[in-house]
């Protein structure tokens, strides 16, 4: 299964075939040019129609780019396996980051800061991550995570292992023309 690239996943997705094949963020075509081209592929748009398709079968094999959440969260379900992916020497998966901030000209300023304080507090953290098969950003959450058998098996919860990964700057990608290659790719399936 591949991240359609409207879906969460699948900017980064994109971003970490580009890169394994000696692209960047300017540059998707390695990426896209060495798809092994499947006999039947799968791409994931609706997870919990394809999870569920999946679990009707006896095994399936299939890579899936993004596998923290997918897996994880589905791991007490399905028997799944994860293995992030080496994307070059030193560097391993690909981070799928996001940005909470406070515009300056909110009306309630002390609310918005006690919103940011309740999100990165340990509990939400936790209870946040858990129940979505993500990382933390929470040191704490992190550390509590690790001390369950799943998480610790399929998540990258280890700063060292999270500092490996790559971070894509979208600042140099053309969304648009990613947007274009990608549908190309998938016409061709």
């Amino acid at each position: 299964m591949i991240p359609d690239i409207n879906s969460g996943g699948g900017l980064a997705a994109i971003g970490g075939f580009a890169y394994a094949a000696g692209g960047n963020e300017a540059n998707i075509a390695p990426g896209l040019e060495t798809d092994p081209q499947p006999e039947d592929p799968e791409f994931l748009v609706a997870g919990a129609i394809r999870w569920s398709w999946r679990s009707s079968r006896a095994i399936s094999t299939r890579p899936l780019s993004i596998p923290d959440g997918a897996c994880a969260r589905r791991r007490w379900a399905l028997r799944s396996l994860a293995v992030h992916p080496v994307i070059k020497d030193g560097t391993i998966g690909v981070a799928k980051v996001g940005w909470l901030g406070i515009v300056k000209t909110s009306p309630n300023i002390a609310a918005a800061h006690w919103f940011l304080n309740q999100y990165l507090d340990f509990a939400y953290q936790l209870s946040f991550s858990v129940n979505n098969g993500v990382v933390p950003v929470n040191k704490l959450a992190i550390t509590k995570m690790g001390e369950d058998a799943v998480f610790a098996e399929m998540l990258q919860l280890d700063p060292k292992d999270i500092a490996k990964e790559l971070r894509l700057d979208y600042s140099k990608a053309n969304l648009s023309e990613w947007s274009d290659q990608w549908n190309r790719i998938v016409v061709r399936q």
